[in-house]
């Protein structure tokens, strides 16, 4: 838990200093519910715009052009909709090739059987990064 805790002070120690040239107060929404993120994110986004998600899990929530909204399919949703522009997926700490490699072919594989214009929507959209990439990210 402690580790958990001190994770997400980090994170907002790193968004907080992406964000800090910018004039306009950043906010920050921090949600673990994963599917149940998706109506919150949506009224935000309804009210401010497109956002940009930064997801930290191991997986990456991507089945794209599914109807029913679930824990497996939540963000594909969000971009899809152009509710969120921008996805920084981070799935592990530090990602060493295999791993880089192993988890992009994983979200290939789920873009498989989409329309191409929804894959590459999506592929667009999603970078995946460890803790080393997200300390140098210029978000939009």
């Amino acid at each position: 838990m402690r580790k958990n805790l001190f994770l997400i002070f980090l994170l907002i120690l790193i968004l907080t200093g992406l964000e800090s040239c910018k004039q306009e107060k950043t906010q920050i929404h921090l949600q673990d519910r994963h599917g149940l993120s998706y109506k919150y994110i949506k009224n935000y986004a309804a009210k401010n715009g497109a956002v940009t998600l930064f997801l930290l899990d191991y997986h990456h929530d991507i089945l794209p052009e599914v109807q029913t909204l679930t824990s497996v399919n939540w963000v594909g949703k969000l971009i899809e909709e152009d509710i969120v522009k921008e996805v920084f997926w981070l799935s592990g700490k530090k990602l060493l090739l295999p791993n880089r490699n192993s988890r992009m072919a994983w979200l290939e594989r789920s873009l498989k059987n989409a329309y191409p214009a929804t894959a590459d929507k999506i592929r667009d959209a999603v970078t995946l990064v460890d803790w080393y990439d997200l300390q140098k990210i210029k978000s939009k």
